[in-house]
């Protein structure tokens, strides 16, 4: 009689437990087909585990399998199958295929790979007894196992979830069942080997007496999966700032229970808080032992930024906020950090700076982990995805929600500012004051470098904090709108930017800049108020809108304003003038393209002289050594270093030169008299022909010479 039925739908298998503790395998095909691929009785399971321990007495004919569960693919890829024995013994099974099977995925045999035995006696209950112990305590935690332990007998039932979630239901007593839980040690399971006598698999466990029986166990969460491929997938700790922690619903006739797994932050919190048979001084040695100085640094900062979570007398869920306990995780991280190491014995090119030979600090360590585990499930998330609409319009959508990015956001604000609060009590971001407790030239740059490993980090906050803030400011906008503005090239960047380039690279902010530019565009072209964008841009991400870029918005919106009213207006006018004091205010900062757009503006508007002053500020900002005058003056050598500041003036002089073109299609186009009246078109012209004559620039008349020269215009020259 069949007992239970698992389904894998990773690998399209079908598992099914018999009355008699036989297994079988059954492949899904097409059209609900069921094939039959492997038989495996129980007397074939005694044997395998008869080779494997001779000496349990858990393995004996008198035991059962009361229990299996699937592991999908994506978990592991050797181990299909977890059965539970009813003297509490885990086997863990592989379904293999054989070399000469038609088809590879399908599996024509099942193998033992590994038994995880019961927990020692000491904390199980006695027969006819009930457990009221709750606490957590390490389980396989040594080298030896027990291989007699009666813990677990018997074993009612059992349930796995990944990514190793154990429920194992005992009965001592009709009607009565006590329920052991054990999950995996993440953080000792990461760092086995330096742990003297440690399990690979170390778990953690406890008792709880539910005082009824079961009646049926399930998931109230999503299905734990840390990564979508073995490696990594059962990496929890990665997770545990990311995702909501899991939670299992058991039905009894009684009541229901609700499991919540505790992460490791809520653990030390935990233990900052009540202590322990060791006082707390005992507790951060006994953590840094088990899971290392860098990840007792990053579990201690999580809790000082306010990560620990814990069930109230109410069962509500709710963060740690008690002074103390944040003011305890402060002073582990600060004096548990652990301190960088120079490396003599890596002294092999002696042109290597000698901070490259530093090893930062546990402490650096734990702050990446830290800022990594924030940020990781947006890393490589593209920022903008682009869809097509059933009516064939654009629709533009986030990978990333906005309240995901904000909560990351706040975060790492509040990390920022625990940082910046203590950085006189962290060495490296101390400043120069702690140079003076130093005593041997290793320790100096063993600073040095620590400093710069920790100033670069907290660079990185601030650019994911303000690269974070430009995105929900780019989804507050239309951005449909935005990205069909833009040049084709640009817009194909923009749908392969991610997250990391975003915050990374050089190349993510300058096509921020670009989208800045856009947004403000779009507002200049709708009429919209710039100054409001701009100043929200300026303040929530500056590095993608600084202070000159407002000042340009701003100048650029003033420039609308003049060809709004009409060019022979005096507000045009006004407008006009207050636009170019404002882009002279922040020539260096403009970009050729802004350059070009205000010069064609001014040009549309007749007010040439504008133009012309704006380019000639703009090439002297480019060039204030005057570099490309001595280079003139030396004859035009090549190669040379100043050739570069040439060139930049020369794209400003170009500009001018288009200028004067338009100046000379005006005055063919429109008289200097009318009427016997002197035109304002003709003023306009003699403005701009000031500006050329009474420039001092030397550079650019002798360009402006060779123009001339160039076209053929002898008789300019005369002029």
């Amino acid at each position: 009689m069949i007992t239970q039925m698992v389904v894998d739908d990773s690998r399209d298998l079908l598992y099914t437990l018999s009355s008699k503790s036989t297994i079988r395998t059954f492949h899904m095909k097409a059209n609900a087909v069921l094939e039959l691929t492997i038989t495996k009785p129980f007397s074939q399971t005694l044997t395998s585990l008869s080779h494997m321990y001779s000496q349990s007495d858990l393995l004996s004919p008198s035991m059962s399998i009361v229990s299996i569960s699937a592991v999908t693919r994506k978990e592991a890829s050797k181990i299909h199958l977890v059965a539970t024995t009813s003297s509490g013994c885990r086997l863990f099974m592989s379904a293999t295929s054989s070399y000469y099977s038609a088809s590879s995925n399908v599996p024509t045999s099942m193998q033992i790979q590994h038994v995880k035995f019961p927990p020692t006696d000491t904390s199980a209950p006695q027969q006819g007894q009930q457990s009221t112990s709750n606490s957590v305590t390490p389980y396989a935690n040594t080298s030896s196992r027990n291989l007699s332990s009666k813990a677990l007998s018997p074993t009612r039932t059992a349930v796995r979830y990944a990514p190793g979630y154990f429920l194992c239901f005992v009965s001592p007593r009709p009607e009565t069942d006590v329920l052991f839980v054990s999950g995996p040690d993440s953080g000792r399971i990461a760092r086995p080997q330096d742990i003297p006598g440690s399990s690979r698999y170390a778990e953690l466990g406890m008792w709880l007496n539910l005082g009824s029986r079961a009646e049926d166990i399930g998931l109230a969460s999503a299905p734990f999966a840390a990564a979508q491929n073995p490696i990594g997938f059962g990496n929890e700790l990665a997770v545990q700032y990311d995702r909501s922690t899991s939670e299992i619903v058991i039905l009894t006739n009684t009541g229901i229970h609700t499991l919540r797994r505790r992460r490791l932050v809520d653990i030390f919190a935990a233990a900052l808080r009540v202590g322990g048979d060791d006082g707390l001084d005992g507790e951060v040695r006994k953590f840094i032992r088990l899971y290392g100085r860098g990840e007792t640094a990053s579990t201690a900062l999580a809790v000082a930024c306010g990560q620990g979570l814990d069930v109230t007398s109410d069962s509500r869920v709710a963060k740690i906020l008690d002074p103390e306990v944040l003011e305890q995780a402060r002073k582990v991280f600060i004096e548990h950090g652990g301190k960088p190491q120079f490396n003599e014995n890596s002294i092999v090119d002696q042109s290597l700076p000698s901070v490259d030979l530093v090893r930062p600090s546990p402490r650096h360590e734990g702050l990446s982990l830290y800022v990594s585990r924030l940020v990781r499930s947006i890393w490589k998330a593209p920022i903008a995805l682009e869809q097509v609409s059933s009516v064939g319009g654009l629709i533009v959508t986030s990978v990333v929600t906005m309240n995901k990015l904000q909560e990351i956001s706040e975060s790492l604000s509040t990390l920022k500012e625990f940082l910046e609060t203590n950085k006189s009590f962290i060495e490296g971001l101390a400043g120069p004051d702690a140079l003076s407790s130093v005593t041997t030239r290793h320790e100096e740059v063993s600073l040095q470098a620590e400093h710069r490993a920790l100033h670069a980090l907290v660079v990185l906050i601030h650019n994911i904090i303000e690269g974070i803030a430009f995105v929900l400011v780019l989804y507050d906008e239309k951005i449909e709108e935005i990205l069909q503005s833009l040049q084709n090239d640009t817009r194909q960047q923009v749908r392969n930017l991610t997250y990391e380039g975003l915050f990374s690279t050089e190349h993510g902010k300058a096509l921020a800049k670009e989208l800045v530019k856009a947004i403000v565009n779009r507002n200049i072209a709708s009429g919209s108020n710039v100054e409001t964008i701009a100043d929200a841009l300026r303040r929530r991400c500056g590095s993608f809108c600084s202070a000159d870029d407002v000042v340009i918005f701003k100048s650029q919106e003033l420039v609308k304003r003049a060809s709004e009213v009409g060019t022979e207006t005096e507000a045009s006018r006004e407008y006009l003038n207050e636009s170019l004091r404002s882009f002279k205010g922040v020539a260096e900062s403009l970009s050729m393209e802004q350059l070009q757009w205000a010069v064609e503006q001014y040009v549309a508007l007749q007010f040439y002289a504008g133009a012309i002053q704006l380019c000639l500020v703009k090439a002297q900002e480019s060039d204030r050594g005057n570099q490309a005058l001595s280079w003139i003056q030396d004859g035009r050598p090549e190669p040379d270093n100043r050739i570069g500041a040439f060139e930049a003036r020369k794209r400003c002089y170009n500009l001018v030169h288009e200028v004067i073109m338009s100046l000379e299609r005006a005055k063919r186009e429109m008289p200097d008299m009318a009427d016997g009246h002197y035109m304002i078109n003709a003023r306009r012209r003699e403005e701009a022909s000031q500006e050329i004559d009474g420039s001092e620039d030397e550079v650019f008349q002798t360009d402006l010479y060779d123009w001339h020269l160039a076209k053929g215009e002898p008789d300019r020259l005369l002029e």
